[in-house]
């Protein structure tokens, strides 16, 4: 489902994560970039020209719903699943 994951650490000494972001090979294929603020997780999916915040990365229900305000049904429940699956990979906390 996503090709590889590019973290974007704050200096190589750091174990500090600013973000992520990873490539959807899909039907329509797209960049997502997530990450962590003081006020939660985000998703940042430029191709969409969208971002909003999540919940935990492997809540695929809250998290494919969120999207689907912002994009059409079928991205939405694959870039959750997206999540779902990078979440076995990464830690945002």
């Amino acid at each position: 489902m996503f090709k590889s994951i590019k973290d974007y650490m704050e200096n190589m000494s750091s174990d500090k994560h600013l973000h992520y972001e990873f490539k959807i090979e899909s039907r329509s294929g797209f960049i997502v970039v997530i990450g962590k603020t003081n006020y939660g997780n985000f998703a940042c999916i430029p191709d969409y020209d969208i971002g909003c915040h999540l919940y935990t990365l492997n809540d695929l229900f809250w998290n494919s719903e969120r999207l689907r305000t912002l994009m059409n049904k079928v991205d939405a429940i694959t870039v959750g699943h997206a999540l779902k699956a990078v979440a076995e990979h990464i830690d945002l906390n």
